[in-house]
């Protein structure tokens, strides 16, 4: 029995190994040239392998949840965690009361995102699971209980499909099946501060911080996320500083950089001209649907007898999933 899984999210990763457990011919289909979806890494000038996504891991429904998440990151995936200080900010979660939200402390992993892939595909290696890069989807075509999987390479039958709630297709295909989708472009911005040597307020992460109009996310990616003695900040643009970037980055990126900077260290400091940085913004463009788009989905891929992931979030994934997942095998072998 073929299985194919598309995109290659930590959460599509999982699913794979999930589905190893009972089958043994499956592959992941991925449209870009490296896997990990929007938690993919890249390059700060010297530095390798950088986060460049304003990432948390947030917990879902309630602590107790929260706490059997983070075992399977550590004792499933062997990701090394560490407690965020200072608690993340400003933080949006309509499934936990205030109640609840007081019992959650924040923890993230050592080596960001980066360790997320490199060990869930680690995994993915040791089960002999196909990862295909560079392989886009464009069209199922549906016989008896086979499904033909049309790629950008080539053709094949699968057994079963699961696919992510945000994938994608060729544009007649979508429209053939009302499963349209919307493109959302997001803007983050990687600021190192040069010569920085007074810090007088830390942050780990905050949503919607009310000290940058330019700005509707921001994260401190610490040495326990980059391995090194050194401190980066990334901000995701809001829909103001996406605007103000079209006209002119350079000039954008040193407003940012004033705005963090009087944050961290309370002052005002206005001079554009002084400020000594280096930086550099990362684009992607991701799709996404919205609660109609996704009932149509869900509705396609029940007539088609398809399988739908729900990855909208990482840690949901993981908390929905965890009788599957206590299942699988520790990521590091016990010493007998």
């Amino acid at each position: 029995m073929k299985i194919i899984l598309l995109g290659s999210s930590p959460a599509m990763l999982l699913q794979a190994l999930i589905l190893y457990q009972k089958y043994k011919n499956i592959e992941i289909h991925e449209s870009k040239k490296s896997i990990g979806g929007s938690w993919k890494t890249s390059n700060f000038f010297d530095l390798k392998n950088v986060e460049t996504g304003t990432h948390i891991l947030a917990p879902w429904k309630n602590h107790h949840i929260y706490k059997e998440s983070l075992k399977i990151l550590k004792n499933k995936i062997g990701l090394n965690l560490y407690s965020l200080d200072p608690t993340p900010k400003k933080l949006s979660n309509k499934n936990l009361t205030k109640k609840e939200l007081k019992k959650i402390k924040y923890y993230y992993v050592k080596g960001g995102a980066n360790k997320i892939i490199k060990n869930l595909s680690d995994l993915i290696k040791r089960k002999k699971i196909k990862i295909i890069t560079n392989s886009a989807i464009k069209k199922i075509k549906f016989i008896n209980k086979k499904k033909l999987v049309y790629t950008n390479k080539k053709f094949f039958f699968a057994d079963k499909i699961f696919l992510p709630y945000y994938c994608n297709f060729d544009k007649d295909f979508l429209i053939e099946n009302d499963i349209n989708f919307e493109k959302k472009k997001s803007i983050h911005l990687l600021i190192k501060f040069l010569n920085l040597k007074k810090i007088k307020k830390k942050f780990s992460y905050i949503q919607h911080p009310i000290f940058s109009k330019w700005v509707d996310r921001s994260s401190a990616l610490s040495k326990h996320i980059l391995l090194k003695n050194t401190v980066l900040f990334c901000t995701r643009l809001s829909n103001k500083g996406k605007r103000e970037y079209n006209k002119n980055s350079t000039k954008l990126a040193k407003f940012i950089s004033i705005d963090v900077l009087n944050y961290l260290n309370e002052y005002n400091f206005t001079n554009t001209q002084k400020i000594n940085i280096k930086f550099k913004f990362y684009e992607y463009e991701t799709s996404y649907r919205d609660n109609e788009k996704l009932k149509k989905l869900k509705k396609f891929t029940n007539r088609r007898n398809l399988n739908l992931v729900d990855t909208s979030e990482f840690m949901k994934y993981i908390g929905k999933n965890l009788s599957d997942l206590k299942k699988l095998k520790n990521y590091v072998k016990k010493s007998r």
